[in-house]
């Protein structure tokens, strides 16, 4: 990126990824917007969210209550939550000019990848929420969609539920009061 951004194509953005622990729309409530008012009041362009718990075939209400609140709050919202666990969204800025060009979405709401244009970069954006287990085809799932939406760039933000640090779990920060290793 610094070799775009040096070069002034790639577009200069701010991001930002949550883990929501639930937008818990069966009932929409005051607490449901003020999170939903902590998670955007950074203003940040792009926001990569996991963990929704949408249930968005089930509570088609509470979903377009929510997408109300967040276009309100000047964000556009896509997502892949279809069941009342796990589940990722982006959240793109109404302040960012942008063309939607494609998407993916795995069937249990653990990758949502959408492809964008801003001005002549091809982006592809993906938030991510990773399996509780050691699951080789999750990364082989993202992997070949990267590939298959052949992006000039990508992006990919959420919560990996996994660590790169292999040290022992009493010195390793990644891991402090977890119940177990990722």
């Amino acid at each position: 990126l610094n070799r775009i951004n040096r070069a002034g194509k790639f577009p200069k953005i701010n991001l930002c990824c949550q883990n929501v622990c639930s937008l818990n729309i069966s009932k929409p409530s005051k607490r449901t917007y003020s999170k939903l008012v902590a998670i955007t009041r950074n203003n940040d362009d792009i926001i990569f969210l996991c963990d929704v718990r949408l249930n968005s075939g089930k509570n088609i209400s509470g979903l377009n209550d929510i997408e109300k609140k967040l276009r309100l709050l000047g964000y556009h919202f896509f997502h892949n939550s279809d069941y009342g666990r796990r589940g990722t969204a982006i959240l793109i800025s109404s302040k960012i000019s942008y063309t939607p060009l494609a998407e993916f979405k795995d069937e249990v709401g653990n990758i949502f990848l959408k492809q964008i244009r801003i001005n002549s970069q091809t982006i592809t954006l993906g938030s991510v929420y990773g399996p509780n287990s050691d699951d080789k085809s999750f990364f082989d799932t993202i992997q070949k969609a990267v590939v298959e939406l052949s992006s000039e760039n990508v992006i990919l933000g959420g919560d990996w539920n996994a660590t790169v640090d292999g040290s022992p779990s009493n010195r390793n920060i990644d891991v402090l009061n977890s119940i177990s290793i990722p």
